[in-house]
């Protein structure tokens, strides 16, 4: 039996460069509409400008979200395991609940490296997470992965680095 390819004059190519095996098209990614198109600035751009404006309050982190994060973002992290975020009131949601859970009133991002390749943003920072009196209530060192459409961060992937947590397993051997 042969393979026929069925090319629509239209999209030439599309059959012909099947998706990398790992690439980011395996993840669901939702749909963005040119009509939320927030500036030309670079997708690294956008993500510094997310960093510089999480706070230093709760309530500049909210207009920081409404103004950067897409409405149909998806968003994976430990802090979102049993709550999937795949939406900005999701995401809002998220925010609120680390404000009843832990007191988090008050946060700064501290950028240590950043690079981009086309609309992906590679992040090592340190989330610095504080109560109203801006004593530290836990400082999250981690890489993020972002993508970046039409100026707004639509997707993001948090790994997070604790060598403390490790510890107790290298124990046992």
């Amino acid at each position: 039996m042969t393979h026929r390819l069925t090319v629509d004059p239209n999209k030439v190519g599309q059959y012909l460069r099947p998706t990398p095996r790992g690439s980011l098209n395996q993840y669901r990614t939702p749909s963005y509409a040119k009509e939320e198109f927030v500036s030309h600035a670079s997708p690294s751009e956008v993500v510094r400008d997310f960093c510089a404006n999480f706070g230093p309050t709760y309530d500049d982190a909210i207009v920081m979200f409404k103004r950067l994060i897409h409405s149909n973002v998806s968003w994976q992290s430990i802090t979102t395991i049993d709550h999937p975020v795949e939406s900005l009131d999701a995401m809002l949601e998220n925010l609120h609940r680390a404000r009843e859970t832990m007191g988090a009133e008050r946060f700064r991002v501290d950028i240590h490296h950043i690079q981009d390749s086309g609309d992906v943003v590679l992040l090592h920072r340190t989330d610095n997470v504080m109560d109203k009196d801006g004593k530290l209530i836990h400082a999250l060192d981690m890489m993020s992965m972002f993508r970046v459409k039409y100026g707004k961060i639509c997707w993001s992937r948090e790994y997070f680095f604790d060598s403390r947590s490790f510890s107790v397993d290298w124990e046992n051997y």
